[in-house]
């Protein structure tokens, strides 16, 4: 059953590969395979290789002064943040949003199955994005520094425990999403603010980010006061291939997701529920006032927009930044 479920789900996750919505159509073989190059050379050929430069520039400075640990703080934390962001509403979507959560829940089967199944599809988004973040970094310093064959192991495991505790994120994120969006009349204003708070997330870090890496390759010896801080070296050091710290990342990513996915099982009928509410709404007759045709034109187009979340980013985006640009030039 399980297995039937998680292939279900990622036919209809990754159906854009073989089917072309737009022509109503199914793909060529010439098609599906550009669409898969596509993905695959985007995703680890440009955004893998701007990792690796990042970690170019890092690997042999830190190791040198002694702080491979701050190597593997600075790419475990990058890869957890990329792996929420960029998963951030594939938890949502995959989780609570499916087209079919009444027939399967129709069916004998346990919601136990159908959340894991769905976590799976959810992985391959959240966590695809941690790994391209971490695995790239990790092998140009296992070329520069060459620490040993259990040094790559435990790079490898520790890569594999930061893209469960991304899963782990973006599953709770996509549970107080979908908890926030059942209190609200109109969804599509939480999904595009929501989307908003997590690009200004992004890109406050980003350019902290860019600052950070900036002052680390020029003077690593001054960030030597960041041991002080607690944990921060013990969670380095399990990407290292001390034993400790990485056996304690591990169970702690392998807690973490089984508390997730009772968590998830619990609250899914709930939630399922909540969503599926229909409010009872009293008609009342009142005289609907004659309108201009532009008048009831611009009023349908408005309706609209406030209807559709990508619509809103998509054409609204622009102005809300223009506003913000505007405020920053009087105040700056």
């Amino acid at each position: 059953m399980l297995r039937l479920l998680i292939k279900k789900t990622l036919s209809e996750q990754y159906a854009g590969w073989f089917y072309n919505p737009k022509k109503n159509v199914a793909r060529s073989r010439v098609g599906t395979v550009s669409m898969i190059l596509f993905t695959v050379v985007f995703g680890f050929g440009v955004f893998g290789g701007l990792m690796a430069l990042l970690g170019s520039a890092l690997a042999e400075p830190l190791a040198m002064s002694g702080m491979g640990w701050l190597y593997f703080v600075i790419i475990g934390l990058l890869g957890l943040l990329l792996g929420v962001v960029g998963g951030a509403f594939s938890a949502y979507t995959n989780l609570y949003k499916g087209r079919d959560n009444d027939l399967l829940l129709s069916l004998p089967i346990p919601p136990s199955k159908i959340i894991q199944a769905r976590i799976i599809s959810v992985y391959l988004v959240t966590g695809i994005f941690s790994l391209v973040a971490i695995l790239p970094p990790e092998i140009v310093y296992w070329i520069r520094v060459r620490p040993g064959v259990p040094a790559v192991i435990a790079g490898v495991l520790f890569a594999l425990a930061i893209s469960v505790l991304a899963l782990v994120l973006g599953c709770l994120l996509g549970l107080v999403v979908a908890k926030i969006s059942t209190k609200l009349k109109n969804k599509s204003i939480v999904t595009v603010l929501i989307s908003l708070l997590v690009m200004g997330i992004y890109y406050f870090f980003y350019f902290r980010f860019q600052t950070l890496m900036r002052n680390i390759s020029t003077d690593p010896e001054s960030f030597r006061r960041l041991e002080n801080v607690p944990g921060l070296k013990f969670f380095g050091q399990a990407g290292e291939g001390h034993l400790l710290p990485l056996a304690a990342l591990l169970a702690l990513a392998g807690l973490l997701m089984a508390v997730t996915l009772l968590l998830l099982v619990r609250s899914f009928y709930r939630v399922i529920s909540d969503a599926n509410k229909v409010s009872r709404v009293t008609y009342k007759a009142k005289d609907e006032k004659q309108k201009s045709l532009s008048r009831a034109l611009l009023g349908r187009e408005l309706r609209h927009l406030v209807s559709s979340p990508g619509y809103m980013l998509n054409s609204s985006i622009g102005s809300f930044f223009l506003i913000l640009a505007a405020g920053a030039v009087l105040i700056k």
